[in-house]
């Protein structure tokens, strides 16, 4: 490594850097230039290529998403049929209470039980 000095300034610099850069500093301000525009357009690129890559990151979780609100969309609905299945099989059973008067407490709860059972298993 060489020593250069410019202006009062030092810079060590390599001996294979010194032998290429021009002696005129109006050369080298245009050979910084060039290697600045180069440096500039390489990390553009890069930046470029990363945020194509997070874009389709960003479709897939949309997509995900989407999946998801229509999963979410169908477990509703079922359970909407299913609430109303299990009011229906209720009132049944209320109804049938009358019935059933002489049974005891537990034995028409074990009754609503076996008919919710029926209801969810066998959609009877």
């Amino acid at each position: 490594m060489s020593q250069h000095t410019t202006g009062g300034t030092d810079f060590s610099l390599p001996d294979e850097i010194l032998a290429v850069i021009p002696l005129d500093p109006y050369e080298q301000l245009d050979l910084a230039r060039k290697i600045t525009s180069m440096a500039i357009a390489s990390r553009v690129s890069n930046l470029e290529s990363e945020m194509g890559r997070m874009k389709q990151k960003m479709l897939e979780k949309d997509h995900i998403i989407f999946e998801l609100q229509e999963k979410l969309g169908n477990l509703q609905r079922v359970c909407q049929e299913s609430e109303s299945k299990l009011s229906l099989t209720l009132d049944e059973n209320v109804s049938r209470h009358g019935v059933f008067e002489g049974l005891n407490d537990r034995k028409f709860v074990n009754f609503f039980l076996l008919g919710f059972v029926n209801l969810l298993f066998f959609n009877v």
